[in-house]
């Protein structure tokens, strides 16, 4: 009696569901609808295409680590996953503003629909820069920006979507007492980077000298 006393406990704490054998309680069945099914299969299919082609990180503790570095786009959490370690997950997830999906679970992928005119702002914006790279004068990467920002030299800071959220509000109170133009580009730091015509990510852009573009006369939308 005791064992089982300590064993319904635990299992009430770890929300385990419990049978007793050839007792009064019986074993739960859930059943799976087509549509579950469906959405699963496509979701399989999805996933193997981002092994192939894509960049993914399995396990909890190096899930948590891109989290923090910002790098995580979207997080899969198990519908058999620990309560504790779900929650966590789930709470760095909010802070960085990922997405989140519960596999199996209850929870249905998002998806965000590009419109044209957010579109054609993003190419007007690429061709402004790639003038400001050739012409005018910018300084890629967040501590550089930083520290333009404090000299004063910045004229505009450009911060990418996929930002760290703590590297983001710091910039812009940053640009705020420089009263410094902030732009948040459409896109992400791979997109940016590659809109200065570099090889490499870029989350924060500090615009120093525009050059023949006209991206700090023009009135850009944040």
């Amino acid at each position: 009696h005791l064992r089982k006393s300590e064993v319904e406990y635990m299992a009430m704490l770890a929300k385990t569901q419990k049978v007793l054998v050839k007792g009064r309680k019986k074993t739960e069945v859930k059943m799976v609808s087509k549509k579950a099914k469906k959405q699963q299969d496509s979701m399989n299919s999805r996933l193997k295409l981002v092994m192939k082609s894509g960049k993914a990180i399995l396990g909890y503790k190096h899930s948590l680590k891109s989290l923090r570095k910002g790098k995580s786009k979207m997080i899969l959490i198990a519908s058999n996953c620990p309560h504790l370690r779900k929650s966590e997950v789930e709470y760095m997830a909010m802070l960085a503003k990922t997405q989140k999906v519960l596999v199996k679970g209850r929870k249905k992928t998002e998806v965000k629909m590009v419109s044209k005119k957010a579109k054609k702002q993003q190419d007007s914006m690429n061709s402004r820069l790639k003038l400001v790279m050739k012409s005018g004068k910018a300084i890629l990467g967040y501590k550089h920006s930083l520290k333009s920002l404090r000299k004063g030299k910045s004229k505009m800071i450009l911060i990418a979507s996929n930002c760290p959220h703590l590297r983001k509000s710091e910039v812009e109170y940053m640009a705020m007492l420089a009263k410094t133009q902030v732009h948040h580009y459409a896109g992400d730091n791979t997109s940016l980077g590659t809109a200065c015509g570099k090889f490499f990510n870029c989350s924060v852009l500090s615009i120093i000298d525009g050059g023949d573009s006209d991206i700090l006369t023009n009135d850009t939308k944040e």
